[in-house]
């Protein structure tokens, strides 16, 4: 493995834990009182929720295609036929529309929250 994919892998893993650990503590904890969540009914308040929403969403855009990148990159020290690393890359190379669409989605949903 190399050092670009040693540190990458990291970075994902401890940037991931660290973004979702704050995301999940302060959904639980940004309306109070907390069942204000599920009951719009009762008295309560809530902080605006759309911006961690739209970080999250940039941020996992920015991850699936790291994710896609450092194995590629890897991909072209092996010592196999230039055919196969042609086909592999390819492969992963259909991961890019998701991200493409990924990031469609995140337009469409910035656009409608900001309304």
């Amino acid at each position: 493995m190399n050092k670009a994919m040693l540190y990458g892998s990291w970075a994902i893993i401890i940037s991931s834990g660290i973004l979702y650990a704050f995301s999940t503590f302060y959904s639980t904890f940004y309306c109070k009182p907390r069942s204000f969540i599920w009951n719009k009914l009762q008295a309560g308040k809530c902080r605006k929720n759309e911006p961690l929403i739209i970080f999250t969403a940039a941020f996992n855009i920015v991850v699936d295609a790291a994710m896609l990148l450092l194995p590629t990159l890897s991909l072209w020290k092996l010592q196999i036929d230039t055919k196969k690393k042609i086909q592999i890359t390819c492969m992963f190379g259909m991961g890019i529309l998701y991200v493409l669409l990924h990031t469609i989605l995140f337009a469409v949903a910035s656009y409608l929250i900001s309304f």
